[in-house]
């Protein structure tokens, strides 16, 4: 079975509802008591669709290139950032409690980026001889934000990461990344010294609201900036509003199911219905809903569970 999204349009999926049930006729709008009960009903119904359904999601490709890390300066030592935060005592280079976690020193044979010193002055390049920096790094500051090349923000409503490719920017070479599990990565030991061309990607996924943002690790460490990056994403799918006119996003084989599965609600609050129609209505219903468990089993590659690579 093939599978597409479309847009839903609530309007035409609680008039729908009430077509069914034979409570508005054909061009006929829904009243204001109507529209009110309908939404609150599809909302009710929506969310409490099993959450690892497939038709609760849509799914996308997007394209990242990723930003060169931040060097700061203290005491004549250079460090580069492995990864992204707010600056504290605490995680200052060289000298707080996990400044490890954060930062590495950069010296003249340093694995990844290096200092050169020559006739020019002072500049950082990557392994592969691109200057990521031609300016002397600027002293380290607390409070300030820094960004590292080897992990890349997501939007919050990402739940799920499919496949994955590194591409060269200058040759247009693409290699898939490999999906790591928690206890893949941190199995690997020092990941901050190992340095080269990513082929695999660790997805920490935020669980809570006080989390930190979505966000995907690259392994090993970068050693060049000329890359960037393609995901295949899995997004929760818009929530029910009190907009009617709201275009929602779902794959193509759950609209029939939402609208029958409406009116079935409409009839259970109405009883419109004589019990043949009604007993026809629900198995439409039926019907529709093990299409899209038949769909739910077609996920290939990809588990459809909202934990997949934490």
């Amino acid at each position: 079975m093939t599978s597409s999204e479309v847009t839903l349009n609530i309007d035409k999926v609680i008039k729908q509802a009430y077509r069914h049930n034979g409570l508005i006729a054909n061009g006929q709008n829904l009243t204001s008591a109507q529209k009110t009960e309908g939404l609150e009903l599809l909302s009710s119904l929506v969310d409490s669709f099993p959450g690892n359904h497939r038709s609760n999601f849509k799914s996308d490709w997007i394209y990242l290139e990723p930003e060169p890390s931040d060097f700061v300066k203290i005491d004549d030592n250079y460090y580069e950032c492995v990864y992204p935060h707010t600056s504290s005592f605490d995680n200052r280079p060289g000298s707080g409690g996990q400044w490890r976690g954060f930062w590495k020193e950069i010296t003249e044979d340093s694995a990844g980026a290096n200092i050169v010193v020559d006739g020019s002055g002072f500049i950082i390049v990557d392994g592969d001889g691109n200057i990521l920096s031609d300016d002397e790094p600027d002293e380290w500051e607390s409070g300030e934000s820094y960004n590292s090349i080897s992990v890349i923000d997501l939007d919050d409503n990402i739940f799920c990461i499919g496949a994955g490719y590194y591409r060269d920017s200058s040759s247009y070479d693409r290699e898939m990344f490999t999906n790591l599990t928690t206890d893949n990565y941190f199995g690997y030991g020092n990941k901050i010294n190992s340095v080269g061309r990513p082929n695999s990607i660790y997805y920490r996924r935020r669980k809570l609201e006080n989390d930190p943002i979505n966000r995907v690790v690259l392994y090993p460490y970068p050693t060049s900036i000329d890359f960037n990056i393609g995901l295949e994403v899995y997004r929760f799918s818009d929530r029910i509003t009190s907009d009617l006119t709201k275009q929602i996003d779902f794959l193509r084989e759950a609209v029939r199911y939402w609208h029958l599965k409406l009116g079935v609600e409409v009839h259970l609050n109405y009883g419109a219905l004589s019990d043949s129609k009604y007993n026809q209505l629900k198995e439409n219903m039926l019907e529709a809903e093990q299409q899209l468990e038949g769909l739910n089993e077609e996920c290939g590659d990809v588990s459809f569970h909202p934990y997949l690579y934490q």
